[in-house]
């Protein structure tokens, strides 16, 4: 079982019920005045290509290290560069980052470094 962050309350903030394919989208959203085109589309097919498709149905409170892991070693076995593995993780850490989600997990995610 997953643990869920509770606020004082005792409840789960709003935000964090939000799944990551709609956080990432408004996310998307939010930045495209923000960004150059290009960068924009490098992105949005990190996003709609590799994020969405394998973390996309879970929440934002249920994204950990872990599953973090997970999904860059099955990048490693696709033969994803570290460059665009990074590219991907920065665009899932911007997301967080914007649900206050990220500082919990920053100690634990390591980004990859040189070639593979």
């Amino acid at each position: 079982m997953r643990r869920r962050r509770w606020n004082w309350r005792g409840e789960i903030p709003i935000s964090h019920l939000n799944a990551l394919v709609r956080a990432g989208s408004d996310w998307l959203e939010a930045e495209k005045p923000h960004l150059a085109e290009r960068t924009y589309e490098i992105y949005e097919v990190a996003y709609r290509c590799h994020l969405k498709p394998v973390l996309g149905s879970l929440l934002l409170c249920e994204i950990d290290a872990t599953e973090i892991a997970s999904y860059q070693a099955k990048r490693k076995t696709e033969k994803a560069s570290a460059r665009t593995q990074n590219k991907e993780l920065q665009v899932l850490r911007q997301v967080l980052k914007r649900h206050k989600m990220w500082t919990k997990l920053q100690g634990d995610v390591k980004f990859e470094t040189g070639a593979q």
